[in-house]
């Protein structure tokens, strides 16, 4: 343990000092124009920030800022906030990029009593509902607003009369006033931003940036994507993969297709792919070549229904907004649905959000008990084998899953990964998803090129991404659990020279300069 640690410690100064040298060009800048970088404190991404922090600085003449994309503090918690900065190596790190400056929200009297102002116009007798489509000034905000409520007071929905919410809001509305004044006096000055991800309350600056055309960067090691007024959300490229394939060579396509059934594949076969790495991290297989003895499913001729949900308090909006405005409301209309129809409803949990999942469906298991909670070991291998007659979801990976195997997936929503294809259900309305579950049995899954279907969108959505840290899955499987660490860095340094950095930095910039929202292998011939 005390020698992890000291490798732990020598990896990050190396990389501290690795930093101060490669950045060192920024020392003597004057210039007055900024690129915005997120305080987001997650080792691996400050690799691939920096990477974005280089080429911006050096091609566009600008200087790197740090802010917080966190509400805003009292006046003592801000300057807690400072000191505990200057107690964290992260704070370092970003500082070795060349950053000087680091703007973090304050509580402001004024700003409080414009929240005040706005919440009883505007806000006061709202419902749920209501707040999801919120809008400031055309800035569409309702989802972040809803989702960093469900995650910072773990609640599975909103009670709009109780005093926390209440609270709650006037804070994040001071935040999105706090933002828009930022911008309406820095805006010539911001060339761009950087961000790790485009929920919650960190998503409010980059929103409004998008609004004023400021170019917004959403990266990680694994993936970057480049937002827009059209474009909010990290994953809005899938919107576009079905064009996007299609302008590749026939050869590209061919070989694209076989590099995406082989990732299936192994996942079915509960190998670790991409997608799963990317997971929250589980010791319980999704997927195993391991037959369980135990039975799963009750022996019977009723319709049998797999009902696959989410994290309760998780980013509900991720991909935007769905038939229902939370996970917890979805479920209740589900109960409410296992009343009027005999079928047999079967709630699984992803096992790495199991348990704080269980706490929030009490609620459902008092009140419906058709709705049966499958123990936390049951993998999708288990319950293939016993087979269900269809699943519902609302954007989860089962729909790109049992497709394959010729099991129709329904989702709760208008928009999602697969939305581009044809191997999901995606109604646009709650009574037309009724529908859907009323004739469940008559559904069909188009067979017809299905499985080059899926194969193509798992290349699109997982193996086709430009990786900054490109033995990404290597370095993995190699630390493990260690990944989040500051061992990363040795990694990544172990295979740095010039010529690599050159060679990442030219196709980052190619990526700037295209109107594409996505950086992809193959734009560069990079695979």
């Amino acid at each position: 343990m005390i020698m992890l640690s000291f490798k732990k410690i020598l990896s990050y100064l190396r990389f501290l000092k690795h930093n101060k040298n490669k950045f060192n060009y920024l020392r003597e800048s004057k210039s007055k124009k900024i690129v915005m970088v997120e305080y987001f404190q997650y080792f691996p991404s400050t690799i691939a920030f920096s990477h974005y922090i280089e080429v911006i600085t050096k091609k566009y003449n600008v200087i790197p800022v740090l802010y917080d994309p966190n509400l805003p503090r009292s006046l003592i918690r801000h300057y807690l906030f400072y000191l505990k900065c200057f107690l964290n190596p992260m704070y370092y790190l970003y500082k070795s990029f060349g950053v000087k400056k680091f703007y973090v929200g304050k509580s402001r009297n004024y700003l409080r009593t414009k929240s005040v102002k706005f919440y009883n116009k505007n806000l006061k007798n709202k419902s749920k509902y209501d707040l999801v489509d919120l809008k400031i000034n055309n800035i569409y905000i309702g989802d972040l607003l809803y989702d960093e409520y469900l995650r910072s007071y773990d609640r599975s929905t909103i009670d709009t009369k109780t005093i926390e919410f209440q609270k709650y809001v006037l804070r994040f509305l001071e935040s999105f006033f706090y933002w828009e004044e930022f911008f309406n006096k820095k805006e010539n000055n911001i060339n761009s931003f950087i961000i790790s991800h485009t929920v919650y309350a960190k998503g409010i600056a980059p929103r409004i940036a998008m609004t004023k055309n400021i170019k917004v960067y959403c990266i990680a090691n694994q993936v970057s994507t480049k937002l827009d007024k059209k474009n909010i959300y990290k994953f809005d490229d899938s919107k576009y993969f079905k064009k996007t394939f299609k302008k590749l060579s026939k050869i590209e396509k061919n070989l694209f297709i076989k590099i995406g059934e082989k990732s299936i594949q192994n996942r079915l076969a509960g190998k670790k792919d991409k997608k799963l790495l990317l997971d929250n991290p589980t010791d319980i297989k999704i997927f195993s070549n391991r037959s369980n003895k135990k039975k799963v499913f009750n022996d019977n001729n009723r319709v049998r229904i797999l009902v696959a949900t989410h994290c309760f308090t998780d980013a509900v909006h991720f991909y935007g907004k769905c038939l229902f405005p939370d996970f917890f409301e979805w479920l209740k209309y589900l109960g409410e649905l296992s009343k009027k129809y005999d079928y047999d409803w079967y709630i699984k949990f992803h096992p790495a959000q199991y348990d704080n999942n269980k706490k929030h469906f009490e609620y459902f298991r008092e009140k419906y008990d058709k709705l049966i909670l499958l123990p936390k070991q049951t993998n999708n291998s288990d319950i293939l084998r016993e087979r269900v007659d269809a699943v519902l979801t609302v954007y989860g990976s089962v729909g790109h899953e049992y497709p394959l195997f010729n099991i129709p997936v329904i989702n709760a929503s208008n928009q999602g990964p697969h939305k581009n294809y044809n191997f999901n259900y995606y109604p646009n309305s709650i009574r037309n998803y009724e529908k859907l579950i009323k004739n469940i049995k008559k559904l069909k899954i188009n067979k017809n090129n299905i499985k080059n279907e899926i194969s193509e969108y798992i290349f699109m959505a997982y193996e086709s991404n430009f990786e900054i840290l490109t033995n990404f899955q290597n370095i993995f499987f190699k630390l493990g659990k260690n990944y989040e660490t500051s061992l990363i860095f040795d990694e990544y340094l172990k295979n740095y020279s010039k010529i690599y950095n050159d060679d990442i930095n030219r196709h980052i910039y190619s990526f700037i300069k295209s109107n594409k929202i996505k950086h992809y292998k193959f734009d560069n011939k990079y695979y």
